[in-house]
């Protein structure tokens, strides 16, 4: 009888929820989006916030599944604030948004606006998150939103002997970045070497490469922050929480490397999936051992900088 009184309250909280997202929705953005657009949206919204629902209940009730209610009950909030941020992205620049998704592979400043622009609305689950976080008593949690110790000492071996070293996270940072920097120099003088054809015809912007190398600029520092904190400051402290150091780090790496696949090639996903695996892993091993996003932020700048300029050495 427990248990269904308690399905019974999270459904009637359920509906009560849907019932007041309706009215709000349809006062709000339906005039302002259409009908069309809106349907399609709010409909989506609606099945991910009763399936979250209902997948809480579930792990709520069960005993076994009671450890991981904390696991879920974040990335169900994460996963609803991401989709509120779409929706509302999608409902206030549809003009961007479309633009986007008709060429995705050629850089403009539009293409750059729709980046930064859709960063900046991410900072709306990012606030969820941070206010759910809040919400614990202080040191419940590992916090890994500051800047952290880059003198700290990461033990790595040689690639060709394997012997042990002790280097600290500010050499492996800036060896980092200076490889993404040769690659970007190296793959530059391929480019224009062996006259690469343009992906556009036509100059990118009116302004010149000034205000699109800007552009770069602040759509990679803005993503790699929103990211950053996303994953390392947050999904990796609630993993290592629950699952203990080493598998915390494993998941939020695979999490991180899930959410930059390409469903169209089955191929090229499973590529993304390694390699950004890899490096969501390195990123959290860095945030761990510093006590701070402050390494992984700037190896995640730099990786964005090289590949938007990749992209516009193709032009």
């Amino acid at each position: 009888m427990k248990t269904v009184r308690f399905y019974c309250r999270e459904i009637g909280a359920a509906v009560l929820i849907v019932l007041v997202l309706e009215m709000l929705s349809r006062g709000v953005l339906r005039p302002i989006i259409g009908s069309p657009l809106y349907f399609t949206t709010m409909i989506s919204f609606y099945r991910t916030l009763m399936l979250c629902l209902v997948f809480l209940a579930l792990f709520t009730a069960v005993p076994s599944l009671r450890p991981y209610r904390e696991i879920f009950l974040f990335l169900s909030v994460f996963v609803l604030g991401y989709f509120a941020a779409e929706v509302l992205y999608r409902s206030f620049h549809p003009k961007l948004s479309l633009m986007y998704r008709s060429s995705p592979q050629i850089l403009t400043l539009y293409h750059l606006d729709y980046f930064f622009i859709h960063r900046l609305y991410q900072l709306i689950p990012l606030l969820f998150l941070g206010l759910l976080f809040k919400s614990y008593p202080r040191g419940y949690f590992i916090q890994y939103l500051r800047w952290g110790d880059w003198n700290a000492v990461c033990d790595t071996r040689h690639l060709i002997t394997g012997k042990q070293k002790s280097r600290t996270w500010r050499e492996i940072s800036l060896f980092f970045l200076a490889i993404l920097a040769c690659g970007v120099i190296v793959f530059a003088i391929m480019t224009y070497a062996f006259n690469v054809p343009p992906r556009i015809a036509k100059p990118i912007g009116a302004g010149g490469v000034l205000p699109l190398l800007s552009a770069i600029f602040l759509y990679a520092i803005t993503a790699a922050i929103v990211e950053e904190s996303f994953f390392r400051g947050f999904f990796l402290s609630l993993f290592s929480k629950v699952m203990g150091d080493e598998k915390g780090n494993i998941y939020q790496a695979l999490i991180f490397g899930a959410l930059h696949i390409d469903i169209t090639s089955p191929i090229r996903s499973a590529v993304k999936l390694i390699v950004f695996s890899f490096i969501g892993w390195l990123w959290g091993k860095a945030a761990k051992e510093t006590g701070g996003i402050g390494c992984s932020l700037m190896m995640h700048f730099g990786v964005l900088i090289a590949l938007e300029l990749r992209v516009y050495f193709l032009m």
